[in-house]
């Protein structure tokens, strides 16, 4: 099992790394939430999840807009 920082760590980067190649951290976001996380149990909670997802949508917008 990942640890909860590693995966918050990746939740972000992913999404910084997706705007980088002009995708919408939305679309990014839809990716993790959706496709990654939904059959891998990390031990955290939805709330953390989309902390971070919205920490990756501040942190893209500020820098990649």
């Amino acid at each position: 099992m990942l640890s909860p920082t590693f995966i918050i760590f990746f939740v972000i980067t992913f999404m910084n790394l997706m705007g980088l190649m002009a995708i919408h951290s939305i679309v990014s976001g839809t990716i993790l939430l959706l496709v990654l996380f939904t059959n891998i149990p990390t031990g955290l909670s939805d709330l953390v999840f989309m902390q971070a997802l919205s920490n990756g949508l501040g942190v893209e917008h500020r820098y990649f807009s």
